[in-house]
C-alpha cells in the first residue's frame, strides 16, 4: 500500500509512536486510515522489518464524489484533542480531499488504550475538494481551539472551533 500522508504520533494513548497512514486512491474498496503499531523492541534493525508492525484498520470505504483527473480519497489525517484532555485517546481529523468532506475518526472507547475501534462522523459537507486540514497549535495539540481547512473550489479556509 502507498501511503498519501504518515505522521508518528501515540494514537492509542499509550505514549508508543505509531504510524497514522492515509491512502490516496479513487477505489472506495481500497481508501482508509490505518495505523501501523510498532511492535517489536526498539532498535534501529528491528525499526526496518515490515513483521514488526501490526496494521489497524481505522476506517476504510471513502467514497471519491469529485469528478476528474487525479481525484482520490482520503486526504491527510491528524491526531486532534477535541475535549482539551491529552489523557484520553485522541481523535482523528481527516481531510476527505476528494470525498468532499471533512470528518472525524472519534474513539469509541476513548479511555481503553488497547482499542482501535473509531467510529466516523461528518464534521463538514464541502461538495468541493477539501485540502489539508491543521490544528490552530499543531505543537501543543491539546491547546488547540480549533482547526481550519482548506476548501479549493470556492478558494477560502473554513474555521471550526470545538
Amino acid at each position: 500500500m502507498r501511503s498519501y500522508r504518515k505522521r508518528r504520533n501515540s494514537v492509542n494513548g499509550d505514549g508508543k509512536k505509531d504510524l497514522l497512514v492515509t491512502n490516496h486512491v479513487n477505489d472506495a474498496s481500497l481508501s482508509g486510515v490505518y495505523v501501523y503499531e510498532f511492535v517489536c523492541e526498539s532498535g534501529e534493525q528491528n525499526v526496518r522489518q515490515a513483521q514488526c508492525y501490526k496494521r489497524h484498520d481505522l476506517y476504510t470505504g471513502f467514497v471519491v464524489k469529485q469528478k476528474g483527473i487525479g481525484q482520490a480519497a482520503p486526504g491527510g489525517a491528524i491526531l486532534v484533542h477535541p475535549q482539551g484532555n491529552k489523557q484520553e485517546r485522541p481523535s482523528i481529523l481527516v481531510s476527505g480531499d476528494g470525498a468532499q468532506k471533512v470528518f472525524l475518526l472519534v474513539p469509541i472507547n476513548s479511555d481503553d488504550k488497547s482499542s482501535w475501534d473509531y467510529k466516523l462522523t461528518e464534521v463538514d459537507d464541502y461538495k468541493a475538494t477539501v485540502g489539508s486540514c491543521v490544528t490552530l497549535n499543531q505543537e501543543k495539540m491539546d491547546e488547540a481551539s480549533g482547526f481550519i481547512c482548506t476548501n479549493y473550489n470556492k478558494g477560502v479556509v473554513e474555521f471550526y472551533q470545538y
